[in-house]
């Protein structure tokens, strides 16, 4: 949502169609493209430039996205988008801090007990644990710790400050993006990129992936 006057909403959404192009792929709107195929493109001034915003054959686009009004009665808030809904939000890059924070909400669900994860934020950052449970409705999680020998301390922490973590040789199911429903066994991690050897084609594939988009269990998809 951009911005809301009385009942009128005005939102981004992925352009189903384009001047130049009446596919039904779901691509930004590219200004250069619209211009070599002969359409006007108007920028009103220099701040819509650096915000990307354009118009063309009466639409406006917003970062390639394109921007219409609906009224608020019209309108379901969804809390938690499938990451698959918001891959063109994350393209065009409109508030990734927000995109971020969804798409990893949308994948703690699938979080079970003694699934790794290690903390990113505090003081605690760098230290990774097993999960005990996971309350979506607070958005957090309690995880246990293990140091110098001792028994394992319980510690909570909001589900934005931990990253999940898999191990060489865990086996994967892709859940977003272009390689939804690809299994394959996971190769190595890297922060928050996760490399898969999977078969494609009769081949043994190396893919590099965001690893919010995996999950150790494919029964927890289906």
């Amino acid at each position: 949502m951009l911005s809301r006057d009385r009942d009128q909403v005005d939102i981004l959404i992925a352009p189903r169609e384009r001047p130049y192009n009446n596919g039904s792929q779901k691509l930004l709107f590219d200004a250069n493209m619209a211009q070599l195929a002969g359409y006007a493109v108007i920028v009103d001034g220099p701040s819509d430039i650096c915000a990307g915003v354009e118009s063309c054959c009466g639409h406006i686009y917003h970062k390639g996205l394109l921007r219409r009004s609906f009224s608020k009665k019209a309108l379901e808030v969804v809390e938690v988008p499938h990451p698959d809904d918001l891959l063109l939000h994350l393209l065009a890059s409109i508030d990734p801090p927000l995109i971020h924070w969804t798409i990893k909400i949308f994948s703690a669900q699938f979080w079970r007990q003694d699934d790794l994860v290690c903390l990113t934020e505090g003081e605690l950052r760098n230290t990774s644990g097993c999960i005990l449970s996971v309350d979506l409705q607070n958005r957090s999680a309690v995880i246990a710790i293990s140091s110098d020998g001792k028994l394992p301390a319980q510690y909570s922490s909001p589900i934005l400050h931990l990253q999940r973590m898999y191990r060489r040789g865990d086996w994967v199911k892709v859940f977003a993006g272009s390689d939804r429903g690809t299994e394959g066994c996971v190769v190595d991690q890297s922060g928050e990129r996760v490399t898969l050897s999977i078969h494609r084609h009769g081949e043994i594939t190396e893919v590099c992936l965001p690893c919010t988009f995996f999950q150790v269990r494919a029964t927890d998809l289906e």
